[in-house]
């Protein structure tokens, strides 16, 4: 969420005066309904377990903000399970696309204020610009979310000039999560509402898909070993996986997992995985999460709790995964679960946003 307020080095997010608004609203209406009893149920299990793992690990990691943010998250969902006005696919599509417009003149707005930032990053050989961005989770995370909320323009004729915008930002960025975004949200618009066809079509058009990357990437790879300027200097962060500093860090930390599950097989609370994990590395690490929210929830809640989660999302991908190019809602879901793999830690606002528009669509189709 957007984090336009610091007030002497503290964050005052946006997003919890909008949460207090709209619990106000909520609080006024006369029936609270309650999207499911199994999942409230499942709050307040994953909240209360951390809370007890971060109490017992309190002098060791403390109660991170991750615990705050299901708290929150409970909330959000409730919220727009009996508030959202939007009923139709194509109301939900121009709510975003506003939203969309808004997080894209405030990237410009804000990048503009970090010229000094951006000069250093173009002049020197950095991963990514040093900026204070507004969406949680620094450039990777913004240039994911600009990249999925494109496909809140399917309706429209502007749909390719959105998310050639889009992809301009993840190439500015070097962010390889966000290109890979914007490839979802392509392949989105290609199959959009075409249920039927996805069979054959989808086959043909991802292998030809696929062909005519792998013929660009290798090209532009021998360019960039003949060229030093910036557009080389991205393609190289994908020529280089698993060599250069970003995936290196990751897989540093991916390697001490089994490591941290035999020290604490039963978690050590939301959001103190990275704790955990510099008190066994003994590294230090400018990360926040594990970039992954299936390792991340299985070190925060422990072997069983963690596998629960995570058997409720291949559930939900199960049942599901066949009409993501036929909801705007599901896609948003399904893409969030596969960017996991890579980026995300388990408890972003958005997250809980959209499953409660999920079930929400779900229960008036019923």
């Amino acid at each position: 969420m957007p984090r336009l307020f610091l007030i002497n080095g503290q964050e005052i997010k946006v997003s919890y005066f909008l949460f207090s608004f709209f619990c106000l609203l909520l609080v006024k209406r006369r029936n609270i309904f309650y999207p499911s009893k199994l999942l409230v149920f499942f709050f307040i299990f994953v909240c209360t377990y951390s809370f007890l793992l971060s109490f017992i690990y309190y002098d060791s990691f403390g109660f991170s903000d991750h615990f705050f943010h299901w708290v929150y998250g409970a909330g959000v969902v409730i919220i727009v399970f009996n508030l959202f006005p939007f009923s139709t696919e194509r109301d939900i599509s121009l709510f975003f696309q506003k939203i969309w417009f808004i997080l894209f003149l405030c990237i410009l707005f804000n990048n503009c204020n970090q010229l000094d930032s951006i000069t250093n990053y173009l002049k020197n050989n950095l991963n990514h610009p040093s900026l204070t961005t507004l969406v949680v989770g620094g450039v990777n995370s913004e240039s994911i979310f600009l990249g999925l909320f494109c496909a809140s323009f399917v309706y429209t004729r502007i749909r390719w000039f959105i998310l050639f915008l889009s992809l301009a930002v993840s190439v500015f960025y070097s962010s390889r999560a966000g290109v890979i975004s914007d490839c979802i949200t392509c392949l989105f618009f290609i199959f959009f509402k075409q249920k039927h066809l996805v069979n054959k079509k989808f086959i043909v058009i991802i292998t030809l898909f696929s062909i005519i990357l792998l013929v660009v990437f290798f090209t532009l790879i021998s360019y960039a070993d003949t060229s030093g300027n910036f557009f080389s200097r991205f393609i190289s962060r994908f020529s280089r996986i698993g060599e250069e500093p970003g995936s290196i860090g990751r897989l540093n930390m991916w390697s001490y997992i089994p490591e941290l599950i035999s020290t604490y097989p039963f978690g050590v609370g939301l959001g103190n995985s990275l704790l955990a994990l510099k008190s066994i590395s003994h590294d230090m690490y400018r990360e926040s999460n594990l970039h992954n929210i299936y390792l991340q929830m299985i070190v925060d809640l422990g072997v069983f709790c963690g596998l629960l989660f995570n058997c409720l999302i291949f559930y939900f991908l199960y049942h599901e995964g066949r009409n993501i190019f036929c909801s705007l809602i599901t896609f948003f879901l399904c893409s969030y679960f596969f960017m996991g793999l890579i980026q995300f830690a388990g408890g972003e606002s958005f997250f809980f946003f959209f499953i409660g528009l999920y079930l929400l669509n779900k229960c008036r189709k019923n």
